[in-house]
């Protein structure tokens, strides 16, 4: 009995690696097709590439590159002469295409056409899987140089923007403030004003404010998206 042990433990053990190798590459092979869609014909195979897998954001420009490669037994009968995508809110750019779905489109779905022309007059033509429009992500809210949850920055410029956790170039979301409120721990009322600048008179309240006051700001803000948005800073 105790000879066939750690035979039976050896198997077990050797299975369980052999099964982490495969789980492993699968999900290495995964993650680095996310970003390529690729659809196949005999001889052809077509490959959509964007940031995200199938994810559209509305009313910003989603960046989206088109490629084909031919197989050998193509022969030299067929040669691309000329590769085009097209779909709603699609449009040719330097980069490639770009699909910028309208405010309001979320949940909505957009598929591509990709139409191959070959130089002995062939069309080919590839209707994509539907792509999910989705709203854009939340921006932050900026006091100066301070974010959320950090040290006050008493200075009187405030600002929305992306950080560089969004999946694609945080500089492709613009946003403007149309108004802010400012909430004081200990301090009755709201300071309320037009815009991305805190008032002098404002500004000069909140310098008096006691060091380890808590002062909230609201901000009301349009651009590559609407809405509010609310931060919390410590004096």
């Amino acid at each position: 009995m105790s000879s066939t042990k750690p035979k039976l433990i050896f198997q077990k053990t050797k299975k369980m690696k052999i099964f982490k190798i495969i789980l492993l590459l699968l999900l290495t092979s995964n993650l680095i097709a996310q970003d390529k869609e690729r659809y196949n014909d005999d001889f052809l195979s077509i490959a959509i590439e964007m940031p995200e897998m199938r994810i559209l954001y509305e009313n910003r420009d989603n960046l989206l590159n088109i490629s084909a490669s031919l197989d050998k037994k193509a022969g030299d009968n067929y040669i691309i002469e000329d590769i085009t995508l097209s779909g709603n809110w699609t449009r040719k750019s330097e980069g490639g295409y770009i699909c910028k779905p309208p405010m309001g489109s979320r949940g909505k779905t957009v598929r591509f056409m990709t139409n191959v022309k070959f130089k002995n007059g062939d069309v080919k033509t590839f209707q994509s899987d539907p792509y999910t429009i989705k709203p854009n992500p939340r921006p932050n809210l900026y006091w100066g140089v301070a974010s959320d949850g950090s040290k006050a920055n008493i200075v009187s410029k405030l600002s929305v923007r992306y950080e560089n956790n969004v999946p694609f170039p945080p500089s492709k979301g613009k946003f403007e403030v149309k108004s802010h409120q400012i909430m004081v721990s200990g301090i009755k009322g709201v300071l309320v004003g037009p815009g991305d600048k805190i008032s002098s008179k404002h500004l000069e309240i909140l310098k008096l404010c006691k060091k380890g006051s808590k002062i909230a700001i609201s901000v009301s803000y349009k651009g590559t998206s609407n809405g509010r948005i609310t931060a919390m800073f410590v004096k």
